[in-house]
C-alpha cells in the first residue's frame, strides 16, 4: 500500500490549476472551501475531486431540500 501512494506524483495546486486550466476565481474558491495554502501539494486525483466537490457545494453552504 505504501508503495501505490509513493507511486502516485504529486505536484503543487497552483500547476495542476494551470495544467486543467481552472479560471483564476474558480481556482481561488477551491482553495478557500479545501482550507490550502498555496504552494500546497496534491495529487492530480485529489485536486480533480476538490474540484469538483467546490463545482457542485451549494452557495450558503447548506443542503437545498
Amino acid at each position: 500500500m505504501a508503495a501505490k501512494k509513493e507511486a502516485e506524483e504529486q505536484f503543487t495546486v497552483e500547476a495542476l490549476a494551470d495544467e486543467m486550466k481552472i479560471d483564476t476565481a474558480i481556482f481561488a474558491g477551491v482553495k478557500a472551501f479545501m482550507g490550502w495554502a498555496s504552494g500546497r501539494m496534491a495529487t492530480k486525483k485529489e485536486f480533480e475531486s476538490a474540484v469538483k466537490d467546490f463545482l457542485g457545494a451549494p452557495l450558503r453552504g447548506k443542503a437545498v431540500k
